[in-house]
């Protein structure tokens, strides 16, 4: 039978599936197989391919809408971390351990709001995924956890803090030096991870995200001080640290004979501590290592009328006591007392008789059998003065036997009170009024005693600022100890003028009162040297009350070999000018311009010093802020009243009046008035 064309074109038609079929079981290798692809397994492979990319797309969206929420909880807490940040970073800088500790918690509450946030957003997770893809969002883990262990560290360390101020006198005085070590060592290992962390925080891509506007920055800003922080302690470990025997001398002044540091050093306290706790305490009249000075300096010119070699017993003649303090301490040193065991200081802290009245207020009176005494705040003054003056301690070549006697048993007494707040807030009140002052040698330790306002420094000023500093400051010379019996008041009243001009007018009222005393050392004649400070560059006008008393004549002895001259004393004298129609000297003193005579005020005697001097400012525009200083001398409790009249046309913003008027009783050890002058409204438009 014949096969037409059309019949053999359907037989190689029906035999293809079958021949597809065999390769299929046979699992050809052919070259042609490679090219062959199934339409089933494309389109499986497509719409694979298009619900893996929706899957992603759909993570994508999700994990944005999370992030926005994320952002949305951030941007709420905004307000609010910025101002506990900033709370927290001052308190840390001022030392107000429970202040920073509470602005922390508030901190590190958001910080876990935000962070619970990104764990249910999964983005640890996510993040490594799209980490490839946008680096920024792999960055966020890391962002959270460095702000997580930053504010831990931060409320671990501010809390610790708070333990350290309440509790580290109690551990030193207690011989539990090793709870103060490894506390201060906890805290400085706390503060060096906020600073590593806060520096990490900064390189952070995702950190805008998670902190508010300024944030940031403030943490960024405090980054530095945080390691310095850091250091600080490190430094005092170093000196803490030790089995080495550390001294501090403790300088008891007696303001009843004021001096410009203080009252005058009778007698002080060679305290000993190793491995942080409290040793030894010793307490000696002055005149001992002062006796055993081989050193010849010669002694200010005041001084040299009552006294022929300069000792650690007149060295706080500065009114800046950390210069006072170096001349103490460079005495005692160069005494055979320390020499010759090679005996240094590492510090000095001066404290006025104030300091232990204060203290008995705590302890509760003390009784001391061997005087038939009991010492209480109300009469410790004088009954010590009356036994070192007068008592049997004097006769027996002794007189400061009595402070030997009273000292360990007021720091038994205190021990129990270290860790109290009330003993926190009266020597928080003694340092304040500078009735103690500390001085270090550790330039880092010293230069945190100076910025923390415990070291009874002159404050710096400007050689032409828009204000005013004063400071009266009192060096009683051979007049017995009258100076407890004087009532002082220092009374200045300032004129402004437009133009910067100011004209002063300062009267200090003095009483004494010693007519009222029985005890000879009370009712001699106050001999007094006076030393006014003003700004630099002021010029006298007039001055009254001061005596023409000559300075005693230079010695002949001085003159003979092996004396010689203290630089600090020398660029002070060599620039006094005398002004002999105010009986007065004009002199340079720690940048300041000194106003310097004598006075003499006998018991029973009312008297006024006064001195009218002008210096010249810039001149004053509308809201120019006038800023006054004032700085109390250690142990003085002169009142203060001050008059500041503002220039014409102008009115003091405080109380929208010409005069403002600051009175106060007891003044701070360094008072400050930041005043703003504005232009006075016109007549009848002053508001109330």
């Amino acid at each position: 039978m014949r096969r037409t064309t059309a019949d053999l074109r359907r037989k190689k038609n029906l035999e293809r599936p079958l021949r597809h079929l065999a390769w299929s079981k046979e699992a050809s290798t052919d070259d042609d197989a490679e090219k062959t692809e199934h339409p089933r397994l494309r389109r499986y492979l497509k719409i694979s391919g298009l619900v893996f990319a929706g899957l992603l797309l759909l993570s994508a969206a999700l994990y944005a809408v999370g992030l926005w929420h994320l952002q949305t909880i951030s941007l709420q807490a905004k307000n609010g971390l910025e101002r506990e940040i900033k709370n927290a970073v001052t308190a840390m800088r001022t030392f107000e351990p429970a202040k920073a500790e509470r602005a922390l918690s508030a901190i590190d509450n958001q910080i876990q709001t935000i962070s619970t946030r990104a764990n249910q957003i999964a983005i640890p997770q996510f993040s490594s995924l799209w980490g490839k893809i946008i680096p920024a969002l792999k960055a966020i883990p890391q962002t959270i956890k460095n702000i997580g262990t930053a504010s831990a560290s931060a409320v671990s360390a501010a809390s610790e803090l708070n333990s350290l101020s309440e509790n580290s006198l109690s551990w030193i005085l207690n011989r539990e030096g090793e709870k103060l070590i490894a506390k201060i060592q906890s805290i400085k290992n706390s503060l060096t991870t906020i600073a590593v962390t806060t520096s990490n925080l900064q390189h952070s891509t995702s950190i805008a995200r998670l902190m508010p506007d300024g944030g940031l920055a403030t943490l960024a800003n405090a980054q530095d001080n945080l390691r310095e922080k850091a250091d600080l302690l490190a430094t005092i470990l170093s000196v803490l640290d030790t089995n080495l025997e550390r001294h501090f001398a403790i300088v008891f002044q007696n303001p009843s004979e004021m001096r410009p540091g203080g009252g005058f050093i009778g007698s002080y306290a060679d305290l000993i501590t190793k491995k942080g706790s409290l040793d030894n305490v010793t307490v000696t009249d002055i005149y001992d290592p002062d006796g055993q000075l081989d050193a010849k300096i010669i002694p200010p010119k005041p001084l040299q009328g009552i006294v022929t070699n300069w000792a650690a017993r007149d060295a706080n003649w500065f009114f800046d006591f950390p210069t006072s303090a170096k001349k103490i301490l460079g005495f005692l040193e160069q005494s055979k007392i320390y020499r010759e065991r090679l005996t240094t200081f590492d510090g000095l802290i001066a404290m006025n008789t104030g300091v232990i009245e204060k203290l008995l207020t705590l302890t509760g009176p003390i009784k001391l059998p061997e005087y038939d005494l009991t010492i209480s705040q109300d009469n410790f003054l004088r009954e010590v003065q009356k036994e070192v003056e007068a008592g049997k301690d004097k006769r027996a070549g002794e007189p400061k036997r009595i402070l030997k006697t009273l000292a360990p048993k007021l720091l038994a007494g205190l021990a129990g009170h270290a860790s109290k707040k009330e003993f926190r807030q009266i020597l928080a009140e003694l340092v304040g009024s500078k009735d103690i002052m500390i001085y270090l040698k550790d330039e880092r330790l010293q230069k945190y005693v100076l910025q923390n306002g415990i070291a009874g420094n002159i404050k710096e000023t400007p050689g032409v600022f828009l204000g005013d500093y004063l400071a009266a400051i009192n060096a009683n010379i051979g007049g017995g100890k009258t100076d407890a019996v004087i009532k002082e008041k220092i009374i200045l009243s300032s004129k402004l003028n437009a133009s910067g001009k100011i004209d002063n007018y300062l009267t200090i009222d003095r009483t004494h009162e010693g007519n009222k005393e029985k005890d000879p050392w009370y009712r001699a004649i106050n001999h007094n040297y006076l030393t006014v400070l003003v700004p630099e560059g002021a010029v006298a006008e007039y001055a009254a009350g001061f005596t023409d008393k000559k300075a005693p004549s230079v010695k002949k002895i001085y003159a003979t070999k092996g004396w010689a001259s203290d630089p600090d004393i020398e660029n002070i004298e060599s620039s006094e000018e005398k002004i002999p129609l105010l009986a007065i000297a004009q002199l340079t003193e720690f940048g300041k311009t000194g106003f310097a005579g004598w006075t003499a005020l006998e018991k029973g005697q009312n008297k006024k010093t006064e001195l009218q001097y002008i210096r010249v400012g810039p001149a004053i525009s509308d809201n120019a802020v006038y800023n006054f200083i004032f700085e109390k001398q250690s142990g003085s409790k002169a009142a203060l009243d001050i008059t500041l009249e503002a220039p014409l046309g102008f009115i003091w913003s405080e109380n929208q009046e010409t005069i403002y008027r600051y009175v106060n009783q007891n003044p701070p050890g360094r008072l400050e008035l930041f005043l703003k002058l504005q232009s006075a409204p016109p007549a009848g438009q002053r508001q109330p």
